[in-house]
């Protein structure tokens, strides 16, 4: 059983497969605090704010199950994303 994982591993590899790590929520980072404010972590995991728009304008957003984000959370265009 080893070899054949082991072997399965090298294939994949020469075909240039990565296999990447999972990320668990406490490496994400939360950028959408340089430009949103009045952030709430809701009980159901979702995230909601005031965030700045491009044009300055101020906008209400929420990002549903923002606690399963792995990577960064960010304000796009008023929008809080995953990413």
């Amino acid at each position: 059983m080893k070899k054949v994982i082991g072997t399965l591993l090298l294939s994949l590899m020469a075909l240039g497969v990565g296999i990447m790590p999972i990320q668990d929520a406490s490496a994400r980072t939360e950028s959408f605090r340089e430009t949103c404010w009045d952030w709430q972590w809701r009980s159901n995991g979702d995230l909601c704010s005031y965030c700045r728009k491009r044009d300055g304008r101020t906008q209400y957003s929420c990002l549903p199950n923002a606690n399963a984000c792995t990577s960064d959370i960010a304000n796009r265009n008023g929008w809080l994303v995953c990413g």
